[in-house]
């Protein structure tokens, strides 16, 4: 357990990393009648449909940069976050609950499962320590971990 927490610590701080980009294409087209840029400069972009509705967002700044895809009813079901603190990927359900988190930091790679209720029930994490495994019941109870 002890060699999980810092992992999972990482991958919330680089989850919540949001802002603008300094910079974010070097060439861009689009379309039978391609426009060519040799630069293209945003606090952020928005991906969006035919009607405006919006599916995914990039945005960054001096903290990082985040990648956020939308569903159907405009909640985020993930994102990718790059930051000083690490790197992180997490999926949320349809109530908006992080279920999946994968993240890279400081101590190391670290995967979480989370249940409905937002709680951990399973975590994997690697440290200069080595590996290790916790799977928790609805309780918060370790019912099996490794080493």
């Amino acid at each position: 357990m002890k060699r999980f927490l810092p992992g999972l610590v990482a991958g919330a701080i680089a989850g919540a990393i949001a802002g603008s980009v300094p910079h974010l294409i070097s060439k861009a087209t689009a379309g039978p009648a391609a426009t060519e840029f040799d630069m293209v400069r945003a606090h952020g972009f928005q991906i969006v449909d035919a009607t405006g509705k919006v599916w995914a967002g990039l945005g960054g700044g001096d903290g990082g940069t985040i990648l956020v895809m939308l569903d159907a009813a405009g909640k985020v079901r993930a994102g990718l976050s790059v930051s000083d603190e690490g790197t992180g990927l997490t999926m949320t359900d349809g109530a908006g609950k992080t279920r999946v988190a994968l993240a890279l930091g400081p101590d190391g790679p670290s995967l979480t499962m989370l249940d409905a209720a937002g709680k951990v029930r399973v975590g994997l994490s690697v440290s200069d320590e080595g590996p290790s495994l916790i799977m928790v019941d609805a309780d918060g109870d370790i019912v099996s971990s490794l080493p």
